[in-house]
């Protein structure tokens, strides 16, 4: 894992960053984030849940024995972890909703919905829809968005009023290939 910081005094051809190592022997990391105070993220390959203090020493906080699995924290700050079977809280892993469901990212909203999203399709395989669902606080679940080609990259503004996916596979109605970008209203998302 790469990090840039900017060097007053220190020149080169990048205009002045230099590049440090922060951390090696991560086999493939997903679900990068900043909490507490920590760089968080997610070693798919090794199955680990990791936390790095500013030297770039880890902390493994879980581990998981499938794939995709990614992170995000409730609002009283338990980690909230998506699996191939459903979502987990905390280090031990606890069932929180949608058993049986399988998702890859997560984002959650300042009243506990976690909104998770999976692929159509596994890499390699022909391209499908995929879909967006929100799991409540009570573990029930629900889609919110349907035919949203390999959602990815979600982002929720203002705690809960608006829901971000990238539409990662999507093109424009003439077919050009542009990426679009989808979204759902969270305050009303699958409400009556």
């Amino acid at each position: 894992m790469l990090r840039s910081r900017r060097v007053v005094g220190v020149h080169d051809d990048a205009g002045g960053c230099v590049t440090e190592i922060f951390a090696t022997g991560i086999a493939m990391g997903e679900s990068p984030r900043w909490h507490d105070g920590r760089f968080w993220m997610c070693d798919w390959l090794a199955g680990e849940v990791l936390v790095f203090d500013g030297d770039g020493g880890r902390e493994v906080v879980a581990r998981l024995g499938c794939l995709p699995f990614s992170i995000d924290w409730l609002p009283d700050g338990r980690l909230l972890t998506t699996t191939d079977n459903g979502l987990v809280v905390g280090a031990d892993l606890v069932p929180y909703g949608a058993a049986g469901q399988p998702f890859n990212e997560i984002v959650v909203d300042s009243h506990a919905r976690a909104w998770v999203d999976m692929p159509g399709a596994p890499p390699g395989a022909p391209p499908a829809p995929g879909a967006v669902s929100v799991v409540e606080p009570d573990g029930t679940s629900r889609v919110v968005a349907g035919d949203v080609w390999f959602p990815n990259g979600m982002a929720i503004i203002d705690g809960t009023t608006l829901y971000i996916v990238a539409n990662q596979w999507g093109v424009d109605g003439a077919g050009e290939g542009v990426v679009l970008t989808q979204q759902v209203d969270v305050a009303h998302a699958g409400r009556p």
